[in-house]
């Protein structure tokens, strides 16, 4: 692995790099927000001998910029989560790790390409694209060319090939009310959602494994609400349940299973959201390149898995393009008030960028 500590520029390429991840996390952008960040890419990229588009369809956009001739386009979304309970989210803070809202997720990727991309002549695609954490509108909407694609997202510098699928459902439970002193003359509509939620867990199809997924697939509970007061009985309660699972399952069949526990149980239920797995050969150019790359600065073998998340990718992959999906720190920090990064690894990400863009243009 290369030493950062012993590089001569090492200090001046973190100075640029905290600069410009300043920047974007500094100006918040919410999903319909991106707007506020376009001017400072339009520049920055125009400055590294880019031309830039900017691609509207109703509400949603996506920005296009190209150096040259290439088949090679490099992606990330603009847009962050929510700060929830995130104080002084939107304010960058540290120095050896740094905190803020979009640290991880993901404009501490975004700056260490775009730092890249100046320390670089190679010919690249980028593609910014807007409403990632809502509807994926963003990257739904591009219309490109290419042989590979590169997602940025938090991998801990191992190769994504492979997405997990998702069926977002919510649940309503019914019970019977009574006064709340008096239970047993009801039925709590909260503790049968809870029966009902861990029956959910016996899906079938959840204990379907996968090379990229050896655990399987799995549930996550994340909103519920019943009842109006102690008072009284819970007569409803609602819950909002994402079940993921890996391309070794069919999402129909998993549709199939979830109607049939809701049935069985007296549920009903309406769904929201749904989103097929994939996997992509690892043979492909994308994936041969970046993993030589990986290996080149850190000094060894990059790992091969799944995301466990929706991301662009899953768009880019309907397109018929190769994705690979892959960046800097750990996923499971992003969404929380603890997002964070450490800057050497932002620094790692620009150096195996750099040597990605310089692999692609010596096989072209």
């Amino acid at each position: 692995m290369i030493n950062l500590k012993m590089m001569p520029c090492q200090e001046k390429m973190k100075k640029e790099l905290l600069e410009i991840l300043k920047i974007l996390v500094e100006t918040p952008t919410l999903s319909g927000e991106e707007e506020k960040v376009e001017g400072f890419l339009k520049k920055e990229l125009s400055s590294s001998g880019f031309k830039v588009k900017k691609v509207r369809k109703g509400e949603v956009f996506y920005l296009h910029a190209w150096r040259g001739d290439s088949n090679l386009i490099i992606s990330a979304h603009l847009d962050v989560f929510p700060l929830y309970n995130f104080s002084n989210g939107f304010q960058l803070a540290g120095k050896e790790f740094v905190k803020g809202r979009g640290v991880l997720d993901v404009k501490g990727q975004i700056s260490a390409l775009l730092l890249a991309l100046r320390r670089t002549p190679y010919p690249c695609q980028i593609i910014f694209t807007t409403w990632e954490e809502r509807t994926g509108e963003g990257s739904e909407i591009v219309e490109v060319e290419g042989e590979g694609c590169l997602v940025l997202e938090p991998t801990e510098f191992t190769i994504c090939i492979s997405q997990a699928g998702s069926i977002e459902v919510e649940f309503l439970v019914e019970g019977r009310t009574s006064h709340g002193s008096l239970p047993w003359k009801g039925e709590n509509a909260i503790e049968r959602a809870f029966l009902f939620y861990q029956k959910l867990k016996n899906l079938p199809s959840l204990s379907i494994t996968h090379p990229h997924f050896p655990k399987g697939g799995w549930l996550t509970l994340g909103r519920i609400e019943g009842g109006w007061e102690v008072m009284v009985t819970p007569g409803w309660c609602k819950m909002e349940v994402e079940v993921s699972f890996p391309p070794s399952v069919k999402m129909e069949k998993v549709k199939r299973e979830i109607e049939r526990f809701a049935k069985e149980e007296k549920v009903k239920y309406g769904w929201k959201d749904f989103s097929p797995p994939y996997e992509i050969d690892s043979r492909k150019k994308v994936v041969v390149l970046l993993k030589n790359a990986v290996k080149r600065i850190l000094g060894k073998e990059p790992k091969m898995r799944g995301i466990e998340c929706w991301t662009d990718a899953q768009n880019f992959v309907k397109k018929g393009i190769p994705t690979v999906v892959f960046g800097a720190g750990s996923l499971y920090l992003a969404h929380t008030e603890r997002e964070r990064i450490k800057v050497d690894n932002l620094l790692l990400l620009t150096q195996i960028l750099e040597e990605f863009l310089k692999e692609w243009e010596n096989t072209t």
